[in-house]
């Protein structure tokens, strides 16, 4: 399959998946419902700049339109009011953004937890803060289980890290 056929039905998958028409999905990522619709249907191939709009719009890492397989096992929100990370589903209820009174996302890594050996360190999971105020956790695939004790906090504007 060719890539550009792989991000029309990633694109796709993910705006049904979040009851997004596309007409809505155009107008959070700026461009123009035809050219979306061309998109979908792989009659026009996205610019990486263009990934990286919709993939903003959509709310997830521009790799997932290209990859077609969720490259985290979940994504977790920081819940502010109780001060813990919870599933997505369950921290935001309305989680369907609003198209008409979005502006684009842009996100900071702010903190990695890390598996440390003597030679390596393994990224578990990374903190991302928005320009939104919300703080998201991505876990790496297959690694959410791993027991907070042997998971070290590393903060990366500083690169200080804080043991489990």
């Amino acid at each position: 399959m060719k890539l550009r056929h792989q991000v029309g039905l990633n694109i796709q998958k993910l705006r049904r998946e979040r009851g997004i028409s596309q007409e809505d999905l155009a107008l959070m990522a700026k461009v123009n419902r035809g050219y979306m619709g061309k998109l979908e249907n792989a009659k026009n191939s996205a610019s990486l700049d263009m990934v990286e709009r919709i993939a903003t719009a959509l709310n997830v890492v521009p790799s997932w339109l290209l990859v077609g397989d969720e490259p985290f096992q979940f994504v977790q929100r920081f819940d502010k009011e109780k001060g813990v990370f919870r599933p997505m589903e369950i921290a935001d209820e309305n989680s369907k953004p609003s198209p008409r009174k979005s502006k684009r996302l842009k996100a900071n890594i702010v903190q990695e937890g890390v598996i440390l050996s003597d030679e390596s360190a393994v990224v578990v999971w990374s903190d991302y803060t928005w320009n939104n105020g919300e703080i998201i956790r991505y876990w790496e695939k297959g690694l959410e289980n791993i027991p907070e004790t042997m998971i070290t906090v590393r903060d990366i504007a500083t690169s200080k890290v804080r043991e489990p």
